[in-house]
């Protein structure tokens, strides 16, 4: 599914926000720096293009796959132009899907497929010309079984990195202003540093 082509003049200073390609970066979503639409209008004519846990997205437009997860601490948020959504039918098929949209064979695929001269877009209409070859359900399984642990440790550890980031942004204000003291605490520093 690709979102719809949210307007300039529908964006609001608060409400429900929406995705777009700048916000991909380094396989996470900085929701911080989204833009909102009102809450009206995501329930409303937009709500089939809430995200959910779990889906993966994928940039559609000048930068060609860009790729995230959608974890539970980016919602709620909404698709919008130039990102596809990719949600599983089969859940056999997460951790396999994750890897090949994360892929270079899925990349030259859809940078193969993309129209536009001045910046490249791919979509919907593209992806009946994307080919996977799945392995049987044998190595299929074998594949889930070895890849589930890595897939759930990558989505572990960016929610840490998440909260860490959001720790020292509350922090980092108050060590600069003195506010919070560190001379009480009992810090070895290496050889290097004193």
């Amino acid at each position: 599914l690709e979102g719809p082509g949210i307007r300039n003049w529908q964006y609001t200073d608060k409400g429900f926000p929406f995705i777009n390609i700048r916000l991909i970066k380094n396989g996470d979503i900085e929701v911080e720096l989204a833009n909102y639409i009102s809450e009206n209008e995501a329930h409303g004519k937009y709500n089939h293009f809430k995200l959910q846990e779990g889906d993966f997205v994928v940039s559609t437009s000048g930068t060609l796959g860009r790729g995230a997860i959608i974890q539970k601490y980016h919602l709620p948020l909404l698709l919008n132009t130039s990102v596809i959504r990719f949600r599983e039918r089969k859940n056999d098929l997460k951790t396999f899907m994750y890897g090949y949209l994360k892929s270079e064979i899925f990349v030259k695929q859809i940078e193969t497929f993309a129209t536009g001269v001045a910046q490249k877009n791919f979509g919907p209409m593209h992806l009946s010309s994307i080919k996977i070859n799945i392995p049987s359900k044998e190595i299929l399984g074998i594949f889930t079984r070895l890849s589930t642990p890595l897939y759930e440790n990558i989505n572990s550890l960016r929610a840490i990195n998440r909260n860490l980031e959001k720790t020292k942004n509350a922090l980092l204000p108050r060590l600069i202003s003195g506010k919070l003291s560190v001379e009480n605490l009992d810090i070895e520093f290496p050889p290097s540093m004193q």
